[in-house]
């Protein structure tokens, strides 16, 4: 299992980068059709739930093994996804005179 040999390893949290549908033939349709079994829906319903249950996952499997509290951040999120991750948002540019007060 890869979390168990993560976490034999040292390994106390992951980031997850890149985590939502994408394609190099540019954009998905909205109406692409995704399912995890019995409940089909479209790529513009699921497209961040994706991301979210990649980081649930994450979450869950550094903890089966370690017993702690994982650290996770996560690119895509969704609605619960502060219960195992923190996510960031790698395309803001910042730059550090827009933080100078003058």
């Amino acid at each position: 299992d890869n979390c168990k040999y993560l976490v034999d390893t040292g390994t106390a949290g992951i980031w997850d980068d890149m985590n939502e549908p994408a394609s190099f033939e540019g954009e998905i349709p909205d109406n692409i059709v995704f399912s995890e079994g019995k409940y089909p829906s479209t790529h513009k319903k699921l497209h961040n739930v994706y991301g979210h249950n990649m980081a649930k996952a994450t979450y869950n499997g550094l903890k089966k093994y370690s017993h702690k509290r994982p650290y996770v951040i996560t690119r895509a999120a969704y609605a619960g996804t502060p219960s195992v991750g923190n996510s960031f948002h790698r395309g803001n540019r910042t730059r550090a005179k827009l933080f100078c007060h003058r």
